[in-house]
């Protein structure tokens, strides 16, 4: 432990020692309890050294020492419940106030994005609990302000560069890990998470202007439909202003035409409609109007956002299997089907089948089983690059023990499953053998 101090190691020596100590924290928790206090003042010593490769190990191995503190007191704590004392003591006393000396002192970007996925990595793994009467949240998000402000200290300019607001291009690295800290923070507070967003939502609109750059407009669309994936309660605050900046935003980008923007703002359509759709109804026909325009100038990816973002609305306005429009949105998704792009959104399809599966009658199943197969197929086929969870599996049997139930319907499967290889046939079967 003594080689870390900053002068009895060269730069290459301590990073490797510190990232030895981040290693040795994540594999034997229960046997590194003993050397926190002196780790922690060995990387007091070292926090000022003026390397950036040293202060990216100290920012990955404070969120490995927390960790493996949290798992030595659950170990040593079995039946007590999860207190969270020691990480939360060493979150507020020690790796917080050293996080937000970097942040504030630090003029390499790198080190910020760092100390970004740490945070992430720190509230992906402890949760609400980790926050829970301490200040500490408020002042991850100070941080967070200070990035989209453009006020951080990685960011300034020189002051001939002075640019107005809506002139700056942010870094997108920076703004990515930011956008993904909103996801992970309105996960785990799920509503709780709004009073932040609220207090952000002033900054995050200008960001929406159709004079910022594509790619901060594209960021921030994704990271608002992220968040409101799991912040439902703020849709109906926030929904109206954002139906207008997807309009505005597609009035002024009809010949650029940018597929990320466009298939982000697709996607917050949809994720808005899907979560709250009791407010959103009255704007049916606005948002499909919106979807239709997205549909028509995307590329690939655009397009099966837009697909997905129908079966969300098709299936949380309960749309009547009469409605002319629900057929135009069936022919338009089953004919867009696998989806190759963005390939988790079939499972979206799959929801979608699923609830026609309730209304539908035979001629749709003579028309579109086949489409519905290739789809499944496709899911459970590459379960591994979908991320199927188990219950995504035995959702899918459920599914096809529904449809075969029918004989018509069982007659076209046996038919699909015949087609397919004996090897893809295999791994098919397989898969729900223990569904």
């Amino acid at each position: 432990m003594q080689e870390v101090r900053i002068n009895e190691a060269f730069v290459e020596a301590k990073c490797s020692i510190i990232n030895a100590i981040s290693s040795f924290a994540k594999s034997a928790p229960s046997h590194f309890m003993d050397y926190i206090p002196q780790i922690i003042t060995n990387f007091d010593e070292i926090i000022d050294y003026v390397d950036e490769n040293v202060n990216i190990e100290l920012i990955i191995a404070y969120q490995s020492l927390m960790v493996s503190i949290d798992k030595a007191e659950k170990a040593a704590n079995k039946n007590s419940g999860n207190s969270l004392n020691l990480a939360k003591q060493l979150w507020l006393k020690d790796i917080l106030p050293k996080f937000e000396k970097i942040f504030s002192e630090s003029n390499l970007k790198i080190e910020i994005v760092n100390v970004l996925e740490s945070i992430y990595g720190i509230i992906d793994y402890f949760g609400k609990e980790m926050f829970i009467e301490n200040n500490s949240l408020e002042r991850i998000f100070t941080m967070i302000k200070t990035l989209l402000e453009f006020k951080a200290s990685c960011q300034i300019k020189n002051e001939e560069e002075d640019l107005e607001e809506d002139e700056i291009d942010h870094d997108s690295e920076i703004l990515d890990h930011v956008s993904d800290i909103f996801m992970i923070t309105s996960e785990k507070l799920q509503n709780d998470f709004h009073p932040i967003l609220s207090g952000l939502m002033p900054i995050l609109k200008k960001y929406l202007n159709t004079k910022r750059s594509l790619g901060d407009r594209a960021i921030i669309f994704g990271c608002l439909a992220d968040t409101l994936k799991f912040c439902k309660i703020s849709i109906k605050f926030y929904f109206e202003f954002l139906l207008n900046a997807v309009t505005e935003n597609i009035k002024a980008n009809m010949k650029i035409k940018d597929d990320e923007l466009l298939r982000n703002m697709a996607f917050l359509l949809g994720i808005m409609f899907e979560n709250e759709p009791a407010f959103c109804k009255d704007f049916f026909n606005a948002g499909l109007n919106q979807l239709h325009i997205i549909y028509d100038n995307s590329g690939k990816m655009g397009k099966e956002n837009v697909i997905a973002a129908l079966c969300r609305i098709a299936i949380s306005l309960q749309l009547a299997y009469e409605d002319e429009i629900l057929s135009k949105i069936i022919d338009t998704v089953f004919g867009n089907v696998p989806l190759i792009n963005d390939y988790q959104e079939n499972l979206t399809v799959l929801k979608f089948t699923d609830y026609l599966s309730n209304i539908a009658n035979i001629q749709f199943y003579n028309k579109y089983a086949i489409k519905i197969f290739v789809v499944i197929k496709y899911l459970v086929l590459n379960k591994l690059k979908c991320r199927l969870k188990e219950e995504e599996i035995k959702q899918i049997k459920a599914l096809l023990e529904k449809l075969n139930n029918n004989g018509e319907i069982k007659v076209i499967f046996d038919c699909f499953l015949a087609g397919l290889t004996e090897e893809e046939r295999g791994n098919f079967v397989n898969s729900f053998q223990n569904a």
